[in-house]
Parts: C-alpha cells; structure tokens; sequence
C-alpha cells in the first residue's frame, strides 16, 4: 500500500451475490458508461437506479424480485440492494460486491459488518508500520499477520489464533444459524452442513460478536443485560455498560466524550496472553490490589512507563496521561507505586484502592478531548462486572478471545498486547506483511 496509507482488510463469509441474479443488468463496471440508463455503477457493479421508485420497485418483478430488497442510499442516488448481513452471512458491506473504491461519479468507503475479524495498518513509511487484528468488531474467520522477515523492534510479531473461537465463543456472543442439508464444509449432524464456522451443539456458530454488538443486534439475549447502567461521574450521565466500554460516550448533550485506557500505564493482565512476548503476568507485585489481576513484567521488572523508573518516582503522576493539562487528578488517576525493595520495581497504575467505578468524573480542558477518569481497566468494578456478564458468569468474555488469539486485540483497551509496530530501521527494507484468512 502507499506510504502514508491506513485501513483495513477482513474477511467476508457465505456471500451469495447470485441474489442479484433477477437483474440482468448486473454486471461489472468501472463507470456509469458501461450500465444502461436504469443502472449506476456502483461497488464494481451496475445497480439499479431507485431514487425516484424506492423500496417497493426494488422488491418487485422489475427490480430484484425479492421482498428482502431495500432502496438504499448510494452517495448522490439510491440503489437497490439488501440490508447489511444478507448478501454475505458476516462481513457484509451492505450487499456491495467491493466494499471500496471510486466508479465515475459514486464512491464507496463501506465496512464490514459485524460479527467481522480486522487487520488494521497505518503506514508511517516504508520502513514502519503500525498494524493489528482487531476483534474489536468480533470475530468471524482465524485471521493472522506474518511481518516480512526485513521486518523487526520490540512489537514487530505475527498475531495469529491458536484456535477457531466461533468453537470457544460464550453463549451470550454467539451469532448462528441452523444447519442445512447443502453440502458444505462442516459436518453439523446427520447429513446436515454449517456452511462457514463451527459446530456446537447441532447449531452453526457463524461469528462471536463483540459485547457491543450484539447488543445493537435485533434481539440480544436477555442475560446479557444490554440496559444495565452505570453512574456518570456528575450524577447526571449514564451509559450502557456495554456501549460504555466502546471507546466513546454519549451524553444528554450529545457531546462525544472518551475513555481513557486502562493500559496507558504498566500493562495489567489477568494471565501472561495478556501481555506482549518475552513478558509475563505477575500477580501480588502491589499491595491490595485487586485479586485475579496482575501486572506485565519483563526480566522480573514490570514494564516501564511514563515518568515511573525508580523508586524515587513512587507517588508521582505518570503514565500515558501525565498531561499538566489534565490537572485534576493528575494523570487521570495514575500514581506510580512500589512493587518490592529493588530501585527499579516501580508500577504505574490508575486508581485500585478505591477503584474507581463506572464513568467517574469527567475532565474537559479547553481545547482537549474530555476524557473521563473511570479507565474500562481490569479494576474498574463497572467494566470487570460487564465482561464476566459478557462471558457468562465465569471467565471475561476478553479472556476466551485472548485464549483463542493471542495478541489481537480483544476488546477496546487491550492496546499492550495487540498494538503492533514494525520498523526496518533506518535505510531499512520495506516492510511487508503477509495476511492469512482461515485455519
């Protein structure tokens, strides 16, 4: 990709674009000239034109003849295609054939829906490059990433799944269908098929959404309680728990306000695949802190953070916060504290005794993004309820995608282990990547 260049690839699974098949105008293009008046060109296709008709034509005999079709918005006209999820079980780009791309007059920059696995880069040149695979969005398809072998620093890895977590996915997350007698490539009880994911229980697990959208899916279940609540830190905000823990919040105002990371210090964990390679988890390095949780060490030292190496700096703000423009508190909460005798066993970590809970207060420097000072982190009491809530009861619902893929990232602050950076170094090779969708 050019340099400078950033976005994302992911696959996409069970697409039947022959549910086009009714229009013998469908048909590839690079530009309105090669479609009849009736069409546009459109995601590499021509379409048909419903601006003036609307849905009812495309559902028609003259349109798509099906009475799942809609009139959707396609830049400046409308198209006649298929709501997001039915063209393509997972991954779908609202029934476009490419998801991105310019033809003629129309232009498309469509995502894959969700349930959907993302490999996500930004170009910083040719010789680094900043990636990941997100799960943010859930997970459909075992995606990983091998660097190029010029390719190497500290977080230069290749992200892979041990294992297919539609198999591992908490009942809460699951996204399925039933099996059906066309022959497909997963056997699913006598002489029925899953066409695409695993079979678990004589039902198809076609993608594991992330808590967030499952949520905004048609019917959530009810024991993942999507309207449960959590407090505001001025008594007069509330989000859902879920939706809370998706980066961004929502105020009565309508004002976007964010999160701060609960991994902008040293990176906490509940097990070592939580932390990068080469470290491990360590638990009771700090005195009350909560139990289950521990911090990312590496050569028996935990990892070093803004403004926390010694122990002189114990007590001091640090972090990825330490902002002189975020005053109050100081870092957002982050404080660095002792973890044994030596000079350098030092932790910086956010609020843990107490913790604080739910959103917590919200700071809004002129001029800055207001940031709240409850981090979605594995001591936030808010956050660790909702992902056990997520994953059943038991196990975080973070913890079974980070058992099945290790260092992708697994929920919004999982940023330790499942941000990557490859550098060439100076004068170095381009860095390349090879991107494998599937076992």
């Amino acid at each position: 990709m050019p340099t400078g260049w950033t976005g994302r690839f992911w696959p996409r699974t069970e697409c039947n674009f022959a549910l086009f098949s009714s229009d013998p105008g469908y048909k590839d293009c690079t530009s309105d000239a090669q479609c009849d008046a009736s069409h546009v060109c459109y995601g590499g296709k021509c379409m048909l034109n419903c601006t003036s008709t609307g849905t009812r034509f495309c559902q028609g005999a003259s349109g798509l003849n099906n009475s799942a079709a809609i009139c959707a918005l396609a830049g400046t006209v409308d198209v006649c295609t298929y709501p997001q999820g039915t063209v393509c079980k997972t991954g779908d780009c609202q029934g476009l054939y490419q998801c991105y791309g310019v033809w003629g007059s129309l232009s498309a920059k469509q995502g894959g829906g969700a349930p959907v696995s993302l490999v996500e880069s930004t170009s910083n040149g040719t010789t680094n490059v900043n990636y990941d695979v997100s799960l943010v969005d859930g997970y459909n398809v075992q995606t990983a990433v091998q660097p190029s072998v010029s390719a190497s620093g500290a977080n230069c890895y290749a992200p892979s799944c041990t294992s297919d977590l539609n198999a591992s996915c908490p009942a809460n997350l699951q996204v399925t269908e039933a099996p059906t007698s066309a022959s497909g490539p997963i056997k699913c009880g006598s002489g029925t098929f899953c066409q695409s994911g695993a079979c678990i229980n004589g039902t198809c697990v076609v993608g594991c959404n992330a808590p967030i959208d499952q949520c905004q899916s048609a019917n959530p279940p009810a024991g993942l309680e999507c309207t449960a609540l959590v407090p505001g830190g001025n008594g007069a905000e509330y989000e859902d728990m879920y939706s809370s823990s998706n980066l961004s919040q929502q105020s009565p105002t309508t004002t976007v306000h964010s999160m701060s990371s609960g991994n902008q210090g040293t990176a906490t964990c509940w097990e070592t695949a939580d932390c990068a390679p080469g470290e491990t988890c360590a638990m009771g390095l700090v005195s009350n802190f909560p139990s289950g949780v521990g911090l990312c060490v590496s050569g028996g030292l935990p990892v070093s953070a803004i403004n926390c190496q010694t122990q002189s700096d114990v007590g001091n703000p640090c972090g990825g916060y330490s902002n002189p423009l975020y005053p109050t508190p100081p870092a957002l909460g982050y404080k660095c504290v002792s973890t044994g005798s030596g000079t350098n066993d030092v932790a910086c970590v956010p609020a843990y005794n107490p913790p604080v809970s739910g959103l917590g207060t919200l700071e809004s420097p002129s001029g800055l993004t207001p940031l709240f000072t409850g981090e979605a982190s594995l001591m936030n009491p808010a956050w660790m309820t909702a992902a056990l809530q997520a994953g059943g009861g038991t196990t975080p619902f973070y913890e079974t995608f980070t058992m099945a893929c290790p260092h992708q990232y697994a929920w919004s602050y999982d940023d330790h282990s499942g941000g990557l950076d490859c550098n060439s170094g100076s004068g170095g090779a381009q860095v390349n990547f090879t991107v494998t969708f599937g076992p």
